[in-house]
């Protein structure tokens, strides 16, 4: 026991490190010395409390401890010195010679005895008037050894180590209650005369009252003054004595105290000077004590123990534990609820908190609390804080007790506002169900009479319907708030349909149809719904009949056509022989006069007809025939068969004149006055023209034309103004004559209309380019329509001339910038880019002609000075290499440059928003570009942290419009059944949530206050990319100002020698116009940085709901993300859920409604951030939250009439309304994105718009007017496609009078690249429908009148048979192949050699 004791205070040691001890031992000390600690500190901040509030007190606690004394009353707390003294001074105690002092011998423990009263003894008063607890207390006996001295006499105690219950507190089995025994009044000296082991002393009749000891709680233990036997004693009774003598003995049997035996503890006793020994008492010498002490009539076994007052005891051992268990889990529980309210809901409230220096296992993560989901329909805050939409009740969860589990509750249906609303709803729907059954059934009748020609109802009539069936004491008002609400539960009702105002309804349910009504129906829509393959059935029986009736009349056709064939050259054979004996005056027939003849028998005219064409065409191929015009006796001139083979007739074989003695025109006169059969070829083109002047046009035949006199003759006759374009603003006659073979001798063929004749100058130029001195011309090239003429030369010609490539090809090309000062050519690589810097290296030392400067952009963050900086050294960025495939010439395996488009021949680099729309276009013929375009844009964002306007170096610090998830998610629903289709998905939804994050939504570009996005990219001084004197008009007051031309201004303004505020801020809005895509605008004008513009907000809200929605359906809701696009603070591999973008996306739509949305203009206007007011410039763009899905449909029925009130022109959209723009002058000149010109992005934009909101009929109207207003200009203009068209002049809408003129234009003889804009109209082809494209032309032509009414026709003979026509086409597309092929050639040549023309 006195090992124990020192063990257990050894702490209080000055040499002790407090470090050495544990968590549960540091807390059991301070517990034990009264000592309050945090309940969630850890080991540092204990070892704090333990230094400063125990270790100052270890001389007091020592030297209290010191004081206490092992006596024959046990262990007790010694009184001062004139309280009394060891050896006992009171003069009541009487004297009593210590025991002998037990022997050395180790002894096994013995089970301590139990008091015999236990917890059943009632409570006795005490001396002082206290009630002494029937609950007994145990404590161990102090014995000799527990207190050591050293040889400087101090005295050293052992710690009392606070062990677990199990090893200090004694069990004990409770006896029956006893009878109470008096106790005798408590004395004020530590020592006492009823003390029988106190030396000199002698038992007492009455005993003290027992006191409480320091330990822990249980019975107390008796000691008697002698040893008595206990035999006798039952067993059974445990330790119980005769009830008669009031006294309760403890024996050995009932000590149950579970000693501690100190293992591998070697104790050094010490010499004991100057301490009393006590005495030490085995249970058998207390039992016979206790007898002796009981026949004496006394009960005093053990003396009082002093109570301890700071820790009153207050349960049982046995409850301990359970007090302990229910106190940690408490406090767990207390910890658990505010570690939940304060992770609260995902992404709201904090985050996980990770302990860097406690290594938890992950069976424990159970225990610690995570975030919620926010729920449906609620609005969700920091603290599990929850509100509920607008008709939604907060409801808690059932186990969250009142609120004290932090359980999130949900928000559900107002219930019984639900159930009325509903009950509205059903009635209404009750009410169009029987106005439908009445139309079906042909009874539905206004209050006239008259019947009603549609099911559909108004709103209104409905509502007044309804409101008269509504139960008494309803209010006006009230049915009106369930009116509304009703009404839109109606519109969701399957069977409900309503016009796009959504004010007309109907049912189209059947339920109360009559069931004569409903077989009649049954049997009209059985017909009905089946009548296509009815129709189908029947036509194809009458299309076999008609077929087998069209076979067989082509076999008796083809038999009688042999007939007439050869009666027909039998009847000119005839006539010759008759001409040549002299017995007819002429030796032809009129083609008239012999087909009336030889075709007497037949009297239907369209089979005369029919027949006589299939005999003039084997009949004119005929060697021994010849056509020609002749005039007869009458004066009619007519065409004639003449036979100038051998006559088997000829008679005399003497050659007659002709009796009229008149000279044919067909041929030259003969001396001996014959005719030789050869014709005049200008008298025979004359005849031939003035023939065929009121002729219908025949089907043109395919043509083999000499190129350069062709093309020659044709720009004289029709280009007037010699701009080498055939176009309506020529005066030429608009029409051209060919042969099929280009010989004089071959029929002629008029080509008329300014179409056909544009398109015939641009064949023969696509011929010239590729080297060839003939070509083959199909007539269907010239005839073909414009709509899919456009549409053709976009996806076979525009997109290869606007393809390019970074490599070894194009490199040398794509590195030179035309813009700049220097013409070097240079490339940047980003650090993350080995391979490309890699390669270009090489490349630049095999090719030490090409000068090529290869630089690595710095690994540090771009910052605006660095930008200007590399403004006199500009260069093009290092774009995304597919470094698997080989470079397609030597066919080595090196890196090759993966395909773009470019926005038109001049450019040489990958434009953001440009390449975007021109992939609408490009995904069903050139998927492989649109996936390499969407490679270069992940790059980009890789490397320079968004996608940039242009690869450029002084681009660096801007971007454009974003429109990435809209063009993954295209690129994937195109190619997901390629391997690497999702791959590519994945990467370009993580590459746009880096954009997110770092970009669109992080300073300057977010606006703090409103929580909207701007456009505000990083720069200074004048953008290089500009021409000298767009700025002119800007830059000169300061010039002047400072005595400097503009160019000086410039230098000085760009490297700091100047500084300007006024300048600063209006470069800095001129950039951001720049970064919006519509430079330039008045909307922007000054104002750019601070708009939070609807376009730009619209499209992150796209990004929000795009990437959300890729995540939840295509990543089963979890999408790791890697090191390489996580953001600032984000854990690599972190989890990305749908939860957090749906939620983004909500707030960005209130903010939206908040700030942008203009209930009573029914548009969406930009928020000036810095005035902090609503703008009220009206731009196309408001219709953009209807393409990003983002409007109410409350909002598009106001949007779509007042947005297409203000903006819809005859062709099309125009980017702003008049009004907005305001007046033209030289103060205020026009800009590109102003009224009155669209662009494509802008209807394409809308026209996605409008049908996602059901507006179709609005959608096809505006379509339709681009798309005419763009073919019109193609077919009027040479084939012209530019990038932005005046939408209010149908005429000449190219025209364009505005900064940068207008993409597209320059060409001569044939577009070979148009503008990549053709590729947005590409796509807008694809969203009208091939269905629509041959209606172009038909039902509002877009050509002029003049050439809609031109024909292409055959002036007269030449054909040839059907076979020879299958061959000459045959011939002609192999030629028209080979050109082809050649062009193609000559392109890939052209962009090695830098894509010059």
């Amino acid at each position: 026991m006195a090992l124990n004791s020192e063990l257990e205070m050894d702490y209080l040691s000055p040499t002790f490190d407090p470090a050495s001890l544990t968590v549960p031992r540091l807390r059991a000390i301070l517990v034990s010395h009264d000592i309050t600690y945090p309940a969630s500190a850890k080991k540092p901040q204990l070892i704090d409390i333990f230094t400063n509030e125990l270790v100052p007190k270890s001389r007091k606690i020592l030297a209290a401890r010191s004081r206490i004394r092992r006596t024959s009353k046990g262990i007790t707390d010694m009184p001062s010195s004139q309280e009394g003294t060891v050896n006992g001074d009171d003069e009541e105690s009487g004297s009593m010679a210590p025991p002998p002092v037990p022997s050395t011998t180790k002894r096994k423990p013995r089970k301590s005895t139990r008091n015999a009263t236990g917890e059943n003894t009632p409570d006795a008063p005490t001396s002082d008037g206290r009630v002494s607890s029937s609950r007994k207390r145990s404590s161990k006996h102090a014995r000799q050894s527990d207190t050591e001295t050293d040889p400087e006499g101090e005295i050293h105690r052992p710690t009392a180590r606070r062990s677990r219950r199990s090893e200090t507190t004694p069990t004990f089995k409770v006896e029956q209650t006893v009878d109470p025994v008096t106790m005798p009044p408590i004395r004020s000296s530590a020592f006492s005369d009823e003390n029988p082991f106190q030396s000199g002393s002698s038992p007492s009749a009455t005993s003290e009252s027992r006191r409480k000891s320091a330990g822990t709680d249980g019975d107390r233990r008796k000691s008697t003054s002698r040893r008595r036997k206990t035999d006798g004693v039952p067993a059974k009774q445990k330790s119980r004595v005769n009830q008669d003598d009031g006294i309760v003995v403890p024996s050995s049997e009932t000590f149950e105290v579970a000693l501690k035996r100190p293992s591998q503890v070697k104790v050094k006793e010490e010499p004991i000077d100057d301490l009393d020994v006590g005495e030490e008492f085995t249970p058998e010498e207390q039992l016979a004590l206790v007898r002796e002490r009981g026949a004496n009539g006394e009960m005093d076994i053990l003396p009082p123990r002093k109570k301890k007052r700071s820790k009153p005891s207050s349960s049982l051992p046995k409850s301990a534990p359970w007090i302990i268990l229910t106190t940690v889990l408490s406090g767990y529980a207390l910890w658990f609820r505010q570690e939940k309210l304060a992770r609260g809901y995902c992404g709201i409230g904090r985050p996980d908190n990770t302990l860097s220096n406690i290594q938890i296992p992950k069976w424990a993560n159970i225990l610690e609390p995570s975030c919620e989901p926010c729920p449906q329909h609620a609005f969700c805050y920091e603290g599990m804080e929850t509100r509920c939409e607008p008709d939604f009740v907060l409801k808690s969860h059932p186990l969250s007790l009142g609120g004290i589990v932090p359980l999130p509750p949900t928000c559900e249906p107002d219930g019984e506002k639900a159930r009325r609303v509903a009950a509205v709803a059903d009635r209404a729907v009750e009410e169009l169900r029987d106005r439908n059954a009445k139309w079906e059934c042909g009874t539905l009748v206004d209050d006239k009479g008259k019947s009603v020609p549609t099911a559909q109802v108004d709103t209104q009539d409905l509502k007044s319907t309804v409101a008269k069936k509504r139960r008494r004491g309803m209010s006006e008002a009230e049915f009106e708030d369930l009116w509304k609400h009703a009404l839109g539960e109606i519109l969701t009702r399957e069977e409900i349909t309503f016009t796009a105002d959504r004010r007309s309804l109907r049912s189209n349910s059947l339920a109360r149809l009559p069931l004569a009504c409903s077989f009649r129906r049954s049997v009209r829509v059985t017909l009905a719904r089946h009548r296509i393959s009815l129709a189908t059935v029947i036509g194809t029986i009458l299309s076999i009949l008609y077929c087998r009736s069209y076979i067989l009349s082509l076999q008796t056709s083809k038999a009688r056509v042999s007939v007439l064939v050869a009666t027909t050259l039998d009847r000119l054979a005839t006539q010759a022989a008759l001409h040549a004996r002299g017995e007819a005056t002429e030796g032809w027939i009129s083609v008239g006069q012999l087909r009336d003849d030889v075709l007497r028998d037949e009297f239907s005219a369209r089979r005369r007809e029919k027949l006589w064409v299939r005999v003039a065409v084997v009949v004119e191929r005929n060697a021994n025939v010849r056509a020609s015009v002749r005039e007869s006796r009458g004066g009619e001139v007519s065409r004639v068969w003449e036979w100038i083979g051998s006559l088997g007739l000829l008679g005399d074989g003497s050659g007659g004149r002709r009796e009229s003695g008149r000279i044919s025109w067909g041929g030259v006169a003969t001396p001996d006055g014959g005719h030789n059969g050869i014709s005049d070829g200008k008298d025979e083109m004359m005849e031939l023209r003035k023939w065929d002047e009121d002729k219908g046009s025949m089907d043109a035949l395919d043509f083999h034309l000499p190129v350069d006199s062709t093309m020659a003759t044709l720009l004289r006759s029709e280009d007037s103004d010699d701009d080498k374009l055939i176009t309506i603003d020529d005066r030429g006659s608009k029409s051209f004559l060919i042969s099929n073979d280009g010989s004089k001798q071959a029929p002629l063929v008029e080509i008329r209309g300014t179409y056909r004749l544009a398109n015939l100058l641009q064949e023969l130029f696509l011929a010239k380019r590729a080297g060839m001195s003939k070509v083959l011309i199909k007539h269907s090239r010239l005839s073909e329509e414009p709509a899919r003429r456009l549409s053709r030369l976009i996806k076979e010609t525009f997109w290869n001339r606007l393809t390019r490539q970074i490599d070894s090809r194009g490199i040398e090309a794509a590195a030179q910038d035309t813009k700049a000062v220097e013409s070097q050519p240079r490339v940047y690589v980003p650090p993350g880019a080995p391979n490309q810097h890699a390669y270009y290296s090489r490349v630049a030392e095999e090719n030490p002609g090409m000068n090529l400067d290869v630089q690595w952009l710095p690994e540090n963050e771009i910052t605006g000075n660095f930008i200007k900086s590399l403004n006199l050294k500009p260069g093009v960025l290092a774009l995304e290499m597919d470094l698997s495939r080989t470079d397609g010439i030597n066919e080595s395996k090196e890196p090759v440059g993966l395909p773009f488009i470019v926005p038109g021949g001049r450019f040489n680099e990958v434009y953001n928003w440009d390449s975007c729309f021109c992939a609408i276009g490009m995904l069903e013929s050139h998927p492989y570009i649109v996936q390499s375009i969407l490679r270069h844009f992940i790059f980009e964002i890789k490397h320079y942290g968004k996608i940039l306007n242009a690869n450029r170096s002084y681009y660096l610090g801007r971007a454009q419009p974003p429109f990435l998830t809209d063009l993954a998610i295209r690129t994937y629903e195109a190619t997901k059944l390629e391997p690497g289709a999702k791959d590519l998905l994945r990467e370009a939804i993580l590459a746009a949530m880096k954009e997110y994050n770092n970009y669109w939504t992080s300073g300057p570009r977010l606006d703090p206050v409103t929580g909207l996005s701007r456009y505000r990219p990083v720069g200074s001084g004048v953008p290089p990319e500009c021409e000298a004197t767009q700025f002119a008009h800007i830059l000169t007051p300061f010039a002047e100002k400072h005595h400097m031309t503009l160019q000086e201004l410039t230098f000085a303004y760009n490297d700091g020698s100047i500084s300007e505020p006024d300048l600063d801020i209006f470069f800095l809005h001129d950039r951001a116009t720049r970064e919006s895509g519509h430079d330039t605008s008045v909307r922007f004008e000054g104002r750019c940085a601070d708009l939070a513009t609807v376009d730009l907000n619209s499209l992150l809200y796209r990004y929000e709901t795009d990437i959300a929605t890729t995540i939840r359906t295509c990543f089963s809701d979890s999408l790791p993300v890697p090191d390489i696009f996580c953001s600032p603070g984000q854990e690599p591999n972190h989890i990305e859920t749908s939860a957090i973008w749906d939620r983004r996306a909500r707030a960005r739509k209130a903010r939206m409604d908040q700030h942008c949305w203009d209930e009573s203009a029914g548009l969406y206007f930009d928020y000036n951030t810095a005035n902090a007011t609503r703008t009220t410039f009206e731009s196309v763009t408001t219709l953009w939250p209807l393409w990003a899905g983002l409007a109410s449909p409350h909002q598009a029925s106001r949007l779509v009439p007042s947005a297409l009130s203000k903006f819809e022109q005859v062709g099309g959209l125009s980017s702003t309304s008049l009004v907005s723009r305001g007046s033209i002058s030289a103060r205020h000149p026009q800009k590109q994105w102003d009224y009155p010109y669209g662009w494509a992005p802008h209807q394409i934009l809308a026209w996605d718009g409008l049908r996602r909101y059901g507006y179709y009929e609005e959608c096809e109207r505006v379509c339709y007017k681009w798309l005419h207003m763009m073919t019109r200009t193609f077919t009027d203009y040479n084939g012209t496609v530019v990038e932005k068209y005046n939408v209010t002049d149908l005429r000449a809408p190219h025209k364009v009078e505005a900064e940068y003129g207008n993409q597209g234009l320059g060409f001569q003889y044939a577009p070979l690249e148009g503008m990549s804009t053709g590729g947005q109209q590409e796509g807008s082809f694809g969203i009208l429908g091939s269905a629509k494209l041959n209606t172009v032309d038909g039902k509002n032509p877009p050509s002029s009148s003049e050439s809609a009414k031109s024909t292409l026709g055959m002036a007269s003979g030449g054909a040839s048979d059907k076979g020879k026509q299958e061959e000459y086409r045959q011939e002609c597309q192999r030629a028209h192949d080979e050109m082809e092929a050649r062009l193609k050639d000559e392109e890939l040549h052209g962009r090695s050699r830098g894509w010059s023309d």
